[in-house]
């Protein structure tokens, strides 16, 4: 009996050092993911899937009062090119919600922001570039040619 008691102990220890955990008993780092259905974004803050959710999503930053549109079927308020060595506007005044092309030929571009030089985010129609842009909100917004530094500002009232 203390023969098989002894055995039945040592038996026991093996297979409690064998299936031990050795801290490999994690899943591997590049262990594929399973996703059971893709998600379709319908709008903002909202996904149509397993998970859903409803709630609008939250952004810090302001929204920006300049919108780029298409070009197609807008009613255009007024229009900004660069023939020259300046904007065929330097000051144009709109209504709030107008809508202003730019067209910059190769070797100008049109950047908002003020002084020349200090972009403030709100647009930027680059090299070759046709936008058209509406206004949302009144304000003045200043623009620059990134290379040349000649200035245009839309009024918006």
């Amino acid at each position: 009996m203390r023969r098989t008691l002894a055995s039945l102990l040592v038996s026991s220890l093996s297979l409690l050092v064998a299936c031990g955990d050795d801290g490999g008993s994690t899943l591997p780092i590049d262990a594929p993911v399973a996703i059971d259905a893709p998600g379709t974004i319908d709008a903002p803050g909202t996904i149509d899937a397993p998970g859903t959710i409803d709630a609008p999503a939250t952004i810090d930053a302001a929204p920006s009062t300049v919108v780029e549109v298409p070009c197609t079927g807008a009613t255009i308020a007024s229009e900004v090119s660069a023939p020259g060595f300046s904007f065929t506007i330097t000051d144009a005044s709109i209504a709030v919600d107008a809508i202003v092309r730019f067209t910059m030929p190769s070797v100008h571009s049109a950047v908002s922001g003020s002084p020349a030089g200090t972009a403030d985010g709100q647009f930027a129609v680059g090299f070759s570039e046709t936008k058209c842009l509406r206004f949302t909100a009144a304000g003045t917004f200043p623009f620059w040619c990134n290379p040349h530094q000649f200035t245009g500002t839309i009024t918006v009232q």
